[in-house]
């Protein structure tokens, strides 16, 4: 059992000065355990937001509630999933990573106890909110902790790693809920919340170590908020943020009106929701898989053109086809659309660089936030207009393209031009 917990602070003597870019891939294979755990860590937000989605007629059922007070429950924990998110960007310098995991991750196995024993739908609201706000803190620190420790092509590896992890959590999550849902089993779906939890805080404790903290001391506010200002107006950290948000705003629109698209319109029973809500976002973490071996192949900068040119192409048959609510034209016209917003996201978290590494958790924390703060406006904007067609989709999806595409035109690319890849690591030409 001992081997399986490898301290992550290994890593730390590879990644300072030019050494980062040359670690090797045995190297990072021996680390695999320790990664592994900081991959799984995050899959507990997509769990916490989509493991009920077709649960949610037996959830309304049970605690005698309308559908649409049901699924208040889900947009209640978007909401302050983001503000935790938000918040956690100003407390994971401050406090340290390794403690707000440990905290987040005992929220997160309490609040799912609570939700699985609900007897009221307020009490199942309170605990949703304890769960997006344990979530919010929990999801963004893996990817701050690698920041912390790795740069170059091996923080691009193991980042892109961690988001295959990541996403498979969130491609599997709503074909577990449609399984739970067979039996009406929506509080089964919540215990196993809590156990995973559990599972992930005793491998944090004995897997993530502090070591990181005693090489420095904790910022003052007042200087933590004089670098953030810093931070924040980067010409390059802002393109990477809208890129981000952007880029992924269609998945987020989709999941809000699918369930409704194939369970009322389509007639699907809860299982096969689930099944195809699974198929389709099961090629998201095929693009972050892809993302590692095209940043070897073809460079940082050919890899987001290539994607950007993949995720458009996708989109253009959904414009010009015949309309209508055809999820079998949907689902194929949007694999591609996955696949290369998928092969974006963890290029974008790899290469939004920090005016200072004592910010990578800051830096995280605000990228995740823009992301689910407009990923909830697009849930919303679906769910409100009934943006459910094929032609919907499909200009929806074009137009956050084309708006990511000029903001990186106006932006990313001057600095991308004046720089080059050599040695694994992006720096000034």
């Amino acid at each position: 059992m001992r081997a399986f917990f490898l301290p992550l602070q290994s890593l730390q003597g590879r990644a300072s000065g030019s050494a980062a870019a040359n670690v090797s891939g045995r190297r990072l294979k021996e680390e695999l355990p320790s990664l592994l755990v900081l991959g799984l860590i995050p899959a507990i937000s997509s769990l916490g937001m989509s493991l009920h989605v077709p649960a949610l007629n037996n959830m309304a059922r049970c605690l005698s509630v309308d559908l649409f007070t049901a699924q208040s429950a889900l947009s209640l924990y978007m909401l302050a999933f983001s503000v935790a998110i938000f918040a956690s960007a100003f407390l994971a310098d401050l406090v340290g990573k390794r403690r707000i995991l440990l905290v987040s991750l005992s929220v997160s196995a309490l609040a799912s106890m609570l939700a699985a024993a609900a007897s009221c739908f307020e009490v199942l609201l309170l605990a949703r909110v304890l769960q997006a706000f344990a979530a919010g803190f929990i999801v963004v620190m893996p990817y701050a902790i690698l920041q912390e420790m790795l740069s170059g092509r091996a923080l691009s590896k193991t980042i892109s790693f961690v988001s295959v992890l990541h996403s498979v959590a969130g491609a599997t999550a709503p074909l577990l809920g449609g399984m739970f849902a067979l039996g009406h089993g929506w509080r089964l779906a919540f215990a196993l919340m809590s156990v995973y939890a559990i599972a992930m805080l005793v491998c944090v404790h004995k897997s993530v170590r502090p070591s990181y903290i005693k090489r420095r001391k904790s910022p003052l506010p007042r200087e933590l908020f004089s670098r953030a200002r810093t931070l924040v107006f980067g010409k390059r950290f802002i393109a990477c943020m809208a890129l981000l948000s952007f880029i992924s705003a269609l998945y987020y629109g989709f999941l809000a009106v699918a369930p409704v698209m194939l369970i009322t319109n389509l007639k699907f029973s809860e299982f096969h929701c689930g099944f195809a809500l699974f198929v389709l976002c099961g090629f998201w973490p095929l693009g972050n898989r892809i993302a590692s071996s095209w940043v070897d192949r073809f460079g940082m900068v050919r890899s987001f053109q290539l994607a950007a040119l993949i995720t458009c192409l996708g989109l253009i048959p959904l414009v010009f086809g015949p309309g209508g609510n055809g999820f079998v034209l949907i689902t194929v016209a949007m694999i591609p659309y996955m696949i290369g917003a998928g092969i974006i996201s963890p290029l974008v978290v790899a290469l939004a660089t920090r005016p200072d590494p004592g910010l990578s958790g800051m830096a995280s924390s605000l990228m995740f936030s823009a992301q689910v703060f407009i990923g909830a406006l697009t849930a919303w904007f679906f769910g409100f207009f009934d943006l459910s067609t094929c032609r919907d989709i499909g200009l929806f999806g074009l137009f956050m393209t084309m708006v990511s595409l000029v903001a990186i035109a106006i932006i990313f690319p001057p600095i991308l031009n004046r720089t080059t890849l050599e040695g694994g690591k992006l720096r000034a030409g």
